[in-house]
């Protein structure tokens, strides 16, 4: 068995096993958006990336997904991550962190990647990142926020007032008060890939 993380846009065979997985996780996302976005034209970032297992004498197989993301153009270093999984079937055997070895080997070499950051809802992915050597960011980085608006429609930064000007990127159009009901609480972490 052989693990490799492999770019959407140069294996189109990919796509629609990827468009599955990212559906398991996320049912009433816009995984098809992949189909448009990572076409043989897309280059840089942002950019999708499948984990495939190859075995001898079996068909590749999509055990994860991964869209890395500039957090902003002026930061040529940092990055974020978005819309990470693994196939639900195969979770627990260790793959998760397999990705982030991967993705951190990957944006470093690609694109020259000092910092991952990555947008935390629960308490499980929390102690996972923390396993992994990242670190909270307790500062509110508003060029994040509009990637993270876009994913999580109901969440607010934790302890953060979202500026006016990025408000507009929920999908629905409507702001929501961090105390309405339904709003998830997000933490932000970050992974410094030089220490």
């Amino acid at each position: 068995m052989a693990l490799h993380l492999k770019p959407l846009h140069s294996n189109p065979d990919l796509i629609e096993d990827t468009i599955r997985l990212v559906k398991e996780a996320w049912p009433e996302s816009l995984a098809e958006r992949l189909r448009l976005l990572e076409t043989s034209h897309c280059k840089g970032v942002p950019c999708s990336l499948a984990l495939a297992e190859s075995r001898e004498g079996v068909a590749e197989e999509v055990l994860g997904h991964v869209r890395i993301v500039r957090v902003s153009p002026e930061s040529e270093n940092r990055f974020y991550l978005e819309a990470v999984t693994i196939k639900k079937s195969r979770r627990k055997e260790g793959l998760g962190k397999k990705l982030h070895e991967l993705i951190a080997d990957y944006a470093k070499k690609t694109f020259g990647a000092r910092y991952i950051h990555v947008s935390v809802l629960t308490e499980d992915n929390e102690r996972f990142y923390r396993r992994l050597n990242y670190n909270q960011y307790p500062v509110y980085a508003p060029q994040i926020a509009p990637n993270v608006l876009r994913t999580y429609r109901y969440a607010r930064w934790d302890g953060a007032i979202i500026p006016e000007e990025v408000k507009y990127l929920y999908e629905d159009g409507e702001y929501r008060k961090p105390d309405e009901p339904g709003i998830q609480s997000i933490r932000r972490f970050v992974k410094d890939l030089d220490s």
